[in-house]
């Protein structure tokens, strides 16, 4: 069975990509009026106003939000389990990593010593690390005391 969706007509020519565009507006409305970052409970507070901009951005039915908080923390569980690795090189070095990992979006978690002795899961997971190395450059392009940790990092990229 087909799910119909109504929508305004400016719901409906409201691209993707115009939601951030509504989200750092409005923030930056309230760092105006605030002189300040507006706290989470702030942004809450103003978003709760059906007419907000933002209204629609936040899940307001409470049993919704409940669910989606739980799977958050049941998330955050599985991600607290770790294995102690030790790297016997020259001195004994040990290191706590992740236990379990999400290779995908949309499939299940999986041992990270199993992934890693897969060929398919080992690519996914080094795609995943130089992702995050890139991202994490990214993020601190305008820290200049991390200049030369970024430029070496890029450069093997």
């Amino acid at each position: 069975m087909t799910t119909m969706v109504y929508k305004s007509r400016k719901e409906a020519n409201m691209r993707q990509d115009r939601k951030q565009d509504v989200i750092d507006r409005e923030l930056e409305a309230m760092m105006q009026s605030l002189g300040r970052v507006p706290t989470s409970a702030e942004l809450l507070e103003a978003a709760s106003a059906p007419t907000h901009p933002l209204h629609a951005y936040i899940t307001w039915d409470d049993r919704e939000a409940a669910h989606e908080y739980r799977l958050l923390e049941a998330y955050r569980l599985i991600q607290s389990c770790k294995f102690v690795v030790e790297l016997n090189e020259r001195q004994s070095k040990r290191f706590e990593v992740r236990k379990f990992l999400s290779l995908e979006r949309g499939e299940p978690m999986r041992l990270r010593n199993e992934a890693l002795a897969e060929p398919d899961a080992r690519l996914k997971m080094k795609a995943q690390a130089i992702g995050e190395l890139r991202s994490w450059c990214r993020r601190y392009v305008d820290l200049s005391e991390l200049d030369a940790i970024r430029s070496a990092i890029e450069k093997l990229l």
